[in-house]
């Protein structure tokens, strides 16, 4: 059964692990449109492969891969102009630390389409408890309007930043499908 809904998946690469995710969500939805701030970054180099159950798009962002904090400093790519080509019911943003992610937010505030946060990160993965990463992470993920965690310490964490657990969903994570 699908759900009326073409969500829109925002995130920073692509990776083979996340497929069986992307495929379960795209065969509960009308239809899904997975966006990549890049094909590829410094530590994740797998080729993307299609499937034909959801669209990938990949925007042309400039920026650089920072090892210490393992993730890319991303700007530009046109995310509003794929956003509005597009007209998703609802944005999952899975990231919070490049200007596409914040773009997204602030397009979906701006036409009244529901944010849910994608997290993976608990207490004791996390690499940033305290300072200007972890300011601006909270920020980002108060901001959503929903959230999805792959586990019960994801979820716990974002009670520790003040998000109500009763809006926080457990989905499977890519090991369980």
């Amino acid at each position: 059964m699908n759900i009326q809904a073409r969500p829109i998946l925002l995130t920073n690469t692509y990776a083979p692990y996340r497929v069986p995710v992307w495929r379960a969500l795209a065969d509960k939805v009308e239809s899904l449109d997975v966006i990549l701030l890049r094909e590829q970054e410094a530590n994740r180099n797998w080729d993307v492969m299609t499937d034909s159950a959801y669209a990938i798009h990949t925007l042309d962002t400039s920026g650089f891969f920072l090892p210490w904090i393992d993730s890319g400093l991303y700007w530009g790519g046109g995310i509003r102009k794929k956003l509005a080509s597009l007209a998703p019911t609802h944005i999952i943003v899975a990231g919070y630390s490049a200007l596409p992610f914040i773009e997204a937010i602030l397009w979906a505030r701006r036409y009244d389409v529901p944010v849910i946060q994608w997290y993976e990160s608990h207490a004791l993965s996390s690499r940033f408890n305290r300072g200007p990463i972890h300011w601006m992470r909270e920020a980002m993920l108060n901001r959503a309007d929903a959230w999805v965690v792959t586990d019960i310490m994801s979820r716990d964490y974002l009670a520790q930043m003040g998000i109500p657990s009763d809006r926080v969903l457990i989905a499977p994570n890519t090991v369980d499908i």
